[in-house]
Protein backbone atom coordinates (compact mmCIF):
# COMPACT_ATOMS: atom_id res chain seq x y z
CA UNK A 1 0.00 0.00 0.00
CA UNK A 2 1.56 3.13 -0.91
CA UNK A 3 2.02 5.81 1.37
CA UNK A 4 -0.38 8.44 -0.31
CA UNK A 5 -3.13 6.00 -0.29
CA UNK A 6 -2.49 4.60 3.75
CA UNK A 7 -2.93 8.66 4.39
CA UNK A 8 -5.55 8.93 2.72
CA UNK A 9 -7.69 6.30 3.96
CA UNK A 10 -6.69 7.10 7.88
CA UNK A 11 -8.05 10.63 7.54
CA UNK A 12 -11.01 9.07 6.35
CA UNK A 13 -10.75 6.65 9.59
CA UNK A 14 -10.60 9.90 11.41
CA UNK A 15 -13.16 12.06 9.70
CA UNK A 16 -15.28 8.98 10.10
CA UNK A 17 -15.11 9.21 13.63
CA UNK A 18 -15.28 12.77 13.58
CA UNK A 19 -11.75 13.85 14.70
CA UNK A 20 -10.73 16.52 12.51
CA UNK A 21 -6.90 16.54 11.05
CA UNK A 22 -4.62 19.15 9.24
CA UNK A 23 -2.18 18.63 6.62
CA UNK A 24 0.86 18.85 7.40
CA UNK A 25 4.23 19.46 4.62
CA UNK A 26 4.73 15.71 3.10
CA UNK A 27 7.81 14.07 5.05
CA UNK A 28 7.19 16.93 8.18
CA UNK A 29 5.77 17.59 10.70
CA UNK A 30 4.92 21.50 10.30
CA UNK A 31 1.57 22.49 8.78
CA UNK A 32 0.74 23.29 5.65
CA UNK A 33 0.74 27.20 4.90
CA UNK A 34 2.12 28.39 8.37
CA UNK A 35 -0.54 29.08 10.77
CA UNK A 36 -3.38 29.01 8.78
CA UNK A 37 -4.61 26.18 10.06
CA UNK A 38 -5.66 27.93 13.05
CA UNK A 39 -8.31 30.07 11.17
CA UNK A 40 -8.95 27.85 8.27
CA UNK A 41 -11.70 24.92 8.35
CA UNK A 42 -10.08 21.62 7.85
CA UNK A 43 -11.53 21.06 5.00
CA UNK A 44 -10.58 24.02 2.92
CA UNK A 45 -6.71 22.97 4.00
CA UNK A 46 -6.87 19.64 2.53
CA UNK A 47 -8.72 20.93 -0.94
CA UNK A 48 -5.49 22.55 -0.63
CA UNK A 49 -3.22 20.17 0.08
CA UNK A 50 -1.19 17.65 -1.83
CA UNK A 51 -2.00 13.89 -1.45
CA UNK A 52 1.37 12.98 0.61
CA UNK A 53 0.59 15.33 3.54
CA UNK A 54 1.15 13.98 6.45
CA UNK A 55 -1.86 14.27 8.85
CA UNK A 56 -2.08 16.30 12.13
CA UNK A 57 -4.82 15.84 14.99
CA UNK A 58 -6.58 18.91 15.78
CA UNK A 59 -6.33 19.02 19.51
CA UNK A 60 -9.00 21.22 21.43
CA UNK A 61 -11.69 20.13 19.31
CA UNK A 62 -14.99 18.08 21.12
CA UNK A 63 -15.20 14.94 21.83
CA UNK A 64 -17.44 12.39 23.73
CA UNK A 65 -16.38 13.35 27.65
CA UNK A 66 -14.57 16.87 27.05
CA UNK A 67 -12.05 18.48 24.85
CA UNK A 68 -9.17 16.39 23.23
CA UNK A 69 -6.11 17.15 24.24
CA UNK A 70 -3.03 15.07 24.26
CA UNK A 71 0.13 14.27 26.94
CA UNK A 72 3.03 14.15 24.55
CA UNK A 73 6.03 12.37 26.20
CA UNK A 74 9.16 12.55 23.74
CA UNK A 75 11.47 10.55 26.13
CA UNK A 76 11.23 6.61 27.19
CA UNK A 77 11.22 7.83 30.81
CA UNK A 78 8.35 10.58 30.08
CA UNK A 79 5.90 7.71 28.41
CA UNK A 80 6.87 5.71 31.38
CA UNK A 81 6.48 8.31 33.91
CA UNK A 82 2.94 9.59 32.51
CA UNK A 83 1.58 6.00 32.75
CA UNK A 84 2.51 5.88 35.79
CA UNK A 85 0.89 9.35 36.57
CA UNK A 86 -2.68 7.91 34.20
CA UNK A 87 -2.86 4.69 36.40
CA UNK A 88 -2.30 7.35 40.10
CA UNK A 89 -5.71 8.49 38.69
CA UNK A 90 -6.98 5.41 38.49
CA UNK A 91 -7.09 5.35 34.30
CA UNK A 92 -5.88 2.10 32.45
CA UNK A 93 -3.32 3.16 30.28
CA UNK A 94 -4.56 0.52 28.16
CA UNK A 95 -8.18 2.57 27.59
CA UNK A 96 -5.88 5.45 26.28
CA UNK A 97 -5.12 6.06 22.69
CA UNK A 98 -1.77 5.70 22.36
CA UNK A 99 0.40 7.07 19.28
CA UNK A 100 4.50 6.08 18.87
CA UNK A 101 6.53 8.43 17.75
CA UNK A 102 9.46 7.33 15.37
CA UNK A 103 11.76 6.60 17.44
CA UNK A 104 9.31 4.16 19.13
CA UNK A 105 10.24 5.30 22.78
CA UNK A 106 8.12 8.80 22.57
CA UNK A 107 4.42 8.36 23.23
CA UNK A 108 1.18 10.96 22.25
CA UNK A 109 -1.55 9.67 25.16
CA UNK A 110 -4.91 11.22 23.98
CA UNK A 111 -6.76 12.01 26.69
CA UNK A 112 -9.90 14.43 27.20
CA UNK A 113 -10.03 17.34 29.29
CA UNK A 114 -12.31 20.40 30.32
CA UNK A 115 -8.89 23.22 30.32
CA UNK A 116 -10.22 26.30 29.96
CA UNK A 117 -10.16 28.22 26.47
CA UNK A 118 -7.49 30.37 27.21
CA UNK A 119 -5.00 27.45 27.74
CA UNK A 120 -2.78 26.35 24.55
CA UNK A 121 -0.12 23.87 26.06
CA UNK A 122 2.69 23.68 28.73
CA UNK A 123 5.67 21.83 29.21
CA UNK A 124 5.58 18.94 31.62
CA UNK A 125 6.49 19.27 35.08
CA UNK A 126 10.68 18.71 35.35
CA UNK A 127 9.57 15.76 37.71
CA UNK A 128 7.74 14.31 35.04
CA UNK A 129 9.81 14.67 32.48
CA UNK A 130 10.55 16.13 28.64
CA UNK A 131 6.96 16.77 26.86
CA UNK A 132 4.55 18.88 26.87
CA UNK A 133 0.74 19.36 27.67
CA UNK A 134 -1.23 20.16 24.45
CA UNK A 135 -4.81 21.48 24.36
CA UNK A 136 -6.33 24.60 22.53
CA UNK A 137 -4.85 25.58 19.05
CA UNK A 138 -2.52 22.91 19.09
CA UNK A 139 -2.20 19.60 17.05
CA UNK A 140 -0.23 16.54 17.16
CA UNK A 141 1.13 14.53 14.16
CA UNK A 142 -1.01 11.60 13.71
CA UNK A 143 -0.30 8.08 13.22
CA UNK A 144 0.39 6.80 10.04
CA UNK A 145 2.35 10.08 8.97
CA UNK A 146 5.94 9.56 7.95
CA UNK A 147 9.05 11.86 8.68
CA UNK A 148 12.80 11.43 8.20
CA UNK A 149 12.96 9.74 11.62
CA UNK A 150 10.14 7.24 10.76
CA UNK A 151 6.66 6.45 11.14
CA UNK A 152 3.78 7.53 13.32
CA UNK A 153 2.24 4.86 14.61
CA UNK A 154 -1.18 3.90 16.68
CA UNK A 155 0.08 1.20 19.68
CA UNK A 156 -3.15 1.53 21.47
CA UNK A 157 -6.16 2.26 19.74
CA UNK A 158 -7.28 3.70 16.54
CA UNK A 159 -8.97 6.90 15.03
CA UNK A 160 -12.41 5.89 16.36
CA UNK A 161 -10.84 5.33 20.07
CA UNK A 162 -9.63 9.44 19.88
CA UNK A 163 -13.55 10.54 19.98
CA UNK A 164 -14.04 8.10 23.61
CA UNK A 165 -10.56 9.35 25.41
CA UNK A 166 -10.47 8.92 29.12
CA UNK A 167 -11.75 12.07 30.42
CA UNK A 168 -8.92 13.80 33.64
CA UNK A 169 -10.67 16.61 34.91
CA UNK A 170 -8.66 20.09 34.63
Amino acid sequence: MTQVYHNAYYRQRFLSAGIMTIPLEPGKKSPMNGDSWLYTSPSELWAMAPSDANLAVKLGQPVKRGHLAALDGDSPQTAHTLTNYLNSLGVDPATVPQVATPSKSGRHFYIATNAPDWYTWGHLAPDVGTGELRVNHCYTVAAVSVVTAGLYQFVNGDPGALEFAPFIAW
